[in-house]
């Protein structure tokens, strides 16, 4: 227990999961006409990860799971940030739900999971616990948003790939043991950049076509809705950018990546392969939408009886 003690600085994770569970459980035996209910309790339980949040800031030791998760400050103002963003979403999208069929315990559990990855990227001190906190998120995507679910499965993939070149040379898995990784690797830092911008939505990549239809999806409920949903491109950009300046600049502070060389032939030809699929679907969506039209209109048709997909290209 000495390792993964004292566990205040992740109480709000723990909350949440463990209201994940209830959530499920309690949406099991109720009818449609009582999923107010499922909503209230997704609800009470941003709030309770708020003051959770606000606790773990004030308890002391900022650590917990050997080093690999910090509650920071920098930390828990972006998870903040994302409770009061996610429940701004809810609250503003209620009909715009309700309208489609999506008023459901399986919605609020997978928004609830995706939090859950945000929450532990903004956490991440360590590259296994950034493993985990994207795929927690990648997964709630993969099954809220079709576009989504194909653009991820790039970035994704080639976020780990990064992660796995940096891992082959330095053998750590610490993010404290990186820094300067571009004085020594500049070709692999601008790539590196480019995916981690990606899964944060930046136009002209393929994160921000499934983000930007969302968006306008949104501005047909309100403009207080898109706004919600637009503000989580913010915080996703700024837990990213932050991860992103901790592992590559700053001064070289580990012998190993003082010896680092950039990245061979065979990780350039891979690297390039995802950068112009990333690209590629960002800068022209118009051949994959054509390819989603059926089995997306086939959903909408389940959902919402008699409306069409209309993609925006």
């Amino acid at each position: 227990m000495q390792y993964i003690t004292p566990l205040a600085p992740a109480y709000a994770e723990v909350f949440l999961l463990c209201m994940v569970c209830v959530i499920l459980l309690v949406d099991l035996f109720l009818s449609d006409e009582q999923r107010g209910i499922t909503y209230a309790l997704t609800l009470a339980t941003l709030g309770g990860c708020f003051l959770l949040t606000g606790y773990s800031g004030s308890a002391g030791e900022p650590y917990t799971f050997s080093g690999m998760f910090v509650a920071d400050l920098m930390a828990n103002v972006l998870k903040l940030g994302v409770y009061i963003a996610v429940a701004m979403m809810l609250a503003y999208s209620q009909a715009y739900i309700r309208a489609r069929g999506m008023f459901r315990g399986e919605f609020f559990v997978l928004t609830l999971f995706a939090v859950l990855g945000m929450m532990v990227m903004a956490s991440a001190n360590h590259l296994l616990t950034l493993y985990l906190g994207l795929e927690l998120l990648s997964l709630s995507l993969y099954a809220m948003v079709a576009l989504q679910r194909d653009s991820h499965g790039f970035v994704s993939g080639a976020l780990f790939l990064c992660v796995g070149v940096m891992y082959e040379r330095v053998h750590s898995r610490q993010i404290a043991d990186y820094g300067g990784v571009v004085n020594k690797m500049p070709v692999f830092a601008a790539l590196f950049m480019l995916f981690a911008m990606a899964n944060s939505g930046l136009p002209g990549t393929s994160g921000f076509v499934g983000e930007w239809l969302v968006i306008l999806a949104s501005m047909k409920v309100s403009f207080w809705t898109a706004a919600a949903a637009g503000s989580t491109l913010i915080f996703g950009a700024a837990y990213t950018l932050w991860m992103y300046k901790r592992v590559v600049f700053g001064a070289v502070a580990n012998p190993h990546v003082e010896e680092l060389t950039d990245i061979g032939k065979r990780e350039m030809f891979v690297l390039g392969v995802l950068a112009a699929l990333v690209l590629g679907m960002g800068l022209y969506p118009a051949p994959l939408g054509e390819v989603l039209h059926e089995s997306v209109n086939e959903i909408l048709r389940l959902a919402a009886p008699g409306r069409k997909l209309l993609m925006g290209f």
